[in-house]
């Protein structure tokens, strides 16, 4: 299951939003294939970790996660891509805290298999992408400060990863934001896919599974 924000829906404020096969998450579907694989994309617009928006309190990752994980399970990995929204001034939150936002929905994750007695899923950590130029932001709840918090998240979120034994991948180190300055463009997109699905296969394929560190 690809759990996400916008970049997980497919948003392009450039044109159409992307569609079945150019989203990264739907063009999994077709890397790995369909016999052996099922892709569950979980995308939501301007979706947090746990952080709550007053505007807008659908938003929030950790209610969104437990009514998916309660209509998806058992899944054998969870792709967890945010960030990005939780980098936001309305939250007043630093990298470390978006850090420990993504602690708190994996335990939720590992509390919800213990309840229903599936093994615990393996998981995947998206870094955001980095934000583009924010004189040309077009939302207010963005600034330098976010395009700070978010470079400081991603080796943050590679330590905890590998400090857990999950699976992380830098999504900035393969594609860049569109004119919008906050959504991957289509190649951005393709090439998130490319370079996951074999991590993916390797991955579920693995005979040998690490138990994640409490």
């Amino acid at each position: 299951m690809c759990f996400g924000d916008s970049n997980t829906q497919g948003c392009n404020l450039d044109g159409p939003w992307y569609g079945w096969n150019e989203r990264w998450s739907s063009r999994l579907q077709y890397l790995l294939g369909f016999a052996e694989y099922r892709i569950i994309e979980e995308g939501l617009g301007s979706r947090e970790t746990i952080f709550v928006d007053p505007f807008n309190p659908l938003t929030q990752g950790i209610e969104g996660l437990n009514m998916a994980l309660g209509t998806q399970y058992p899944l054998d990995m969870i792709i967890l891509s945010l960030g990005l929204n939780d980098s936001k001034k309305t939250f007043n939150v630093n990298a470390k805290g978006i850090v420990e936002g993504y602690e708190i929905l994996i335990n939720q994750i590992r509390s919800h298999s213990i309840l229903h007695h599936y093994p615990f899923p393996q998981i995947f950590i998206l870094s955001p992408p980095l934000l583009g130029n924010p004189r040309l932001f077009s939302c207010p709840a963005y600034d330098s400060d976010s395009n700070k918090k978010v470079e400081e998240l991603i080796p943050l979120l590679k330590q905890y990863a590998d400090n857990h034994h999950y699976l992380f991948f830098p999504i900035s180190s393969v594609a860049t934001v569109g004119s919008d300055q906050y959504h991957l463009t289509a190649e951005g997109h393709q090439a998130v896919a490319s370079a996951i699905a074999p991590l993916i296969k390797e991955a579920l394929q693995c005979k040998e599974v690490k138990i994640p560190r409490r």
